[in-house]
Order: structure tokens, then C-alpha cells, then sequence
């Protein structure tokens, strides 16, 4: 509660500063400030607006949705992999050229010491619910030493399959994000139809 409070208390002194110096009448700063304003109307009427048609989602279409994604519910597998991280950086794309050639994690591990790239390995897990099913086609008809690279945001990760594991995910948890996934579907189809729309009354 010190903590939060102090912050606010922070941050209307900052606020007051920038008012009495003028600083929200700068052209720049003013534009930032009403396109801040125009997102979070626009977002809040998009989420509202969803939000009431999300009501209508009913047991049928949850377990449609379910039926629908067998990789991510009934036969959800848990992958184990032995991977390389590696940072986002301009350098990446020459990173993934010299090594792309390579058969194995040891290869690549060294040759990141030889490009001096800073990197961390480590085994971990991957669900077939995350990925498109058409990689995971690509995975199951790996071999032994296929090695794969992925760009995840700002992280680069080297990977080989170890093994898997099918885990069916359980009935109240699938409901609850074959839910979550229809929201995110109707909210997609909204903005369409927005753009659509948008666009035509712009015209």
C-alpha cells in the first residue's frame, strides 16, 4: 500500500510539473495524448461490445470448439525438449545462417562461443495446444537429430524433441479456455466487421 501510494503521489507531482511548464500543449506530446485517448475508447468499446455477445456462448459451442482442437484438449501432448536460447538482435538472421547447417545442439552451442552470442540452455516443455498443429505435424515426422529454430518475440530458441507425453487436459480447464478462445474469435470478427465498416462510412 506504501508502495502503490507512492507512486501515485509521484506521479500527480510529475503530472502538475508538466501542466505548469506547458508541456501538454506541444504539438507532439498533445498528438500522443489523443491518440492515447482515441485507443482506450476504441479498445473499451470493442471489449464491451464482445463482452455482451460472449453471453451467448453456450455448453454446445464449448465442447464443439473442444471436439474441434483435439491437440489442444483430448490429446493434448507435453513435448520435452532440450533447447538454446538466444536474444532477438540484428546479428540473428547471420546467427541462424551459420548454423542452419547443423545436426545438433552441441554444434550450435559451439559455434554461438566461437560468434561470441550470449545464450542459455535448458530443458523444458512444450504443449501441442500452443502451436499450429501444421509445426507439430512437422515435429512428429522429426528425426532423432532434427534441430529446429523458433523466434518467439524477443527470444530466439534452437530446440530437438526428447519426448512426449499425452496429457489430456481436464474437463473444467479445456471449458474454461475453449471459452476464452471463442471470446477471442468474436472479438476478431467484431474488429473485421468494424474495418469493414469503418472503412465504407469513410468512403
Amino acid at each position: 500500500m506504501k508502495r502503490v501510494l507512492g507512486d501515485l503521489v509521484q506521479r500527480k507531482y510529475l503530472v502538475q510539473k508538466a501542466v505548469a511548464g506547458k508541456l501538454d500543449r506541444e504539438p507532439g506530446i498533445l498528438l500522443d495524448i489523443l491518440r492515447s485517448r482515441e485507443q482506450i475508447l476504441a479498445t473499451s468499446y470493442t471489449q464491451r461490445d464482445a463482452a455482451g455477445r460472449s453471453t451467448a456462448i453456450g455448453k454446445a459451442d464449448i465442447d464443439k470448439y473442444i471436439l474441434s482442437h483435439p491437440l489442444m484438449f483430448e490429446r493434448r501432448q507435453l513435448l520435452t525438449v532440450d533447447k538454446i536460447s538466444i536474444a532477438m538482435t540484428p546479428a540473428t538472421q547471420a546467427v541462424v545462417e551459420a548454423t542452419k547447417s547443423m545436426k545438433s545442439l552441441e554444434d550450435i552451442e559451439k559455434k554461438l562461443k566461437e560468434m561470441n552470442v550470449l545464450y542459455n540452455r535448458s530443458m523444458g516443455s512444450l504443449s501441442t495446444g500452443d502451436i499450429p498443429e501444421e509445426f507439430y505435424n512437422v515435429l512428429k515426422g522429426q528425426k532423432p537429430d532434427d534441430v529446429f529454430f523458433v523466434p518467439t518475440g524477443p527470444t530466439g530458441t534452437f530446440f530437438r524433441v526428447k519426448g512426449a507425453e499425452t496429457t489430456p487436459m481436464k474437463a473444467e480447464d479445456a471449458a474454461r479456455i475453449a471459452r476464452q478462445a471463442l471470446v477471442v474469435e468474436i472479438m476478431r470478427g467484431e474488429m473485421r466487421k468494424i474495418a469493414a465498416t469503418a472503412e465504407a462510412e469513410a468512403k
